[in-house]
């Protein structure tokens, strides 16, 4: 049985994802390339509303879940360690809550499941390797990068006529 300290492998994903592939319905598909293809493969419930369509976060966490429990049954995932044993949180992805809203990382080995079975296309992954560089030394290793945040900042609008007409009442 697998658990989030022990996750299925990629081969378990494949065999998994092979077997519901034509059970999945146009949300789940969405679900899964919309995470897929966003940056570090990270997705909030609100950047999920935005490709269904939907109104509200509630309607995509269901459906988040729905597809989460539905991979969890075939893999023989084991959720009694989460609370309220959601498994779309731990099959699908791990977690980052250090944000503004909570952000869903989809498991590499759910992404190499989905690009093996033709679900998405690897020129859409949303992740970048980017080289560490050690100048003394030249290129060192790889690093996943590319993680979109959303930041917020206030900018206060003018109105360049307005600007210039009081400043031509200053000189005056």
């Amino acid at each position: 049985m697998f658990t989030n300290d022990n996750p299925p492998r990629s081969a378990e994903y494949f065999h998994a994802v092979s077997e519901l592939k034509s059970k999945f319905n146009e949300v789940q598909t969405t679900i899964l390339k919309t995470q897929y293809s966003s940056p570090g493969r990270a997705v909030t419930s609100q950047q999920l509303r935005g490709a269904l369509g939907y109104t509200g976060i509630g309607a995509s966490n269901l459906a988040y879940g729905s597809l989460g429990k539905m991979m969890a049954e075939r893999l023989s995932f084991s959720v009694s360690d989460r609370p309220e044993n959601r498994p779309g949180l731990v099959v699908l992805s791990t977690g980052d809550g250090a944000g503004e809203h909570f952000a869903w990382i989809m498991r590499p080995q759910l992404a190499a499941a989905l690009e093996q079975s033709g679900i998405v296309d690897a020129r859409d992954d949303g992740l970048i390797d980017a080289p560490d560089v050690d100048f003394n030394q030249g290129f060192i290793e790889t690093a996943t990068e590319g993680r979109r945040q959303l930041v917020k900042h206030l900018r206060r609008e003018r109105n360049r006529s307005l600007v210039e007409s009081k400043k031509l009442q200053r000189t005056n």
